[in-house]
């Protein structure tokens, strides 16, 4: 019991730190300087009820330059925003951002968020990130989503249809083993 303890603690600093590195790093243009092709759009996604927390999926990076999502967003519109609340309550910001409709590496990620650190250290926090290499088509759609459960951890990108583009994803859990 110890253990799950300290790890559960040292994974919420971890996560809270690096939440903040990413809210300080210098975010690229979703769309590359001097580019004039054709675009696509990609749209983050939430979800919550599941457990305590919002489950953010979203894009984090092109071709290993970092880009605005909804994580970010979210964090900095609500930064001090609410002294009723003391940063326990916070409105969810999702990021559409228009993308070049060509093939790229796009850096995906799943992550639960609390508003407050302190409820970071008191509840389980999902992640899972890595990537997934397409080709969007110009003028369409698509949504970062995923699924954060004790038994199902997963991200992946979608069509307006619904069709997966790429490669989902998937983080196996103890309890989706049994």
């Amino acid at each position: 019991m110890a253990r799950y303890d300290l790890t559960h603690w040292a994974r919420a600093a971890t996560g809270a730190i690096a939440a903040l590195v990413v809210a300080c790093a210098t975010l690229s243009p979703s769309v590359p300087n001097g580019y004039a092709g054709p675009m696509a759009t990609l749209r983050d996604s939430m979800a919550s009820g599941t457990h305590p927390g919002t489950d953010f999926f979203f894009l984090d990076s092109i071709d290993g330059q970092h880009v605005d999502n909804s994580l970010v967003q979210t964090t900095e519109r609500n930064r001090h925003r609410d002294p009723v609340s003391m940063g326990l309550m916070s409105t969810p910001y999702l990021v559409e951002r228009p993308v070049p409709a060509r093939e790229a590496t796009f850096h995906i990620a799943g992550r639960t968020h609390f508003p407050a650190p302190i409820q970071e250290m008191v509840h389980k926090i999902y992640r899972i990130e890595g990537d997934v290499r397409f080709a969007p088509e110009p003028d369409h759609l698509y949504v970062v989503t995923g699924e954060l459960t004790q038994t199902r951890i997963s991200v992946w990108i979608e069509d307006g249809t619904g069709h997966l583009m790429g490669n989902k994803i998937v983080l196996e859990t103890p309890a989706s083993r049994q």
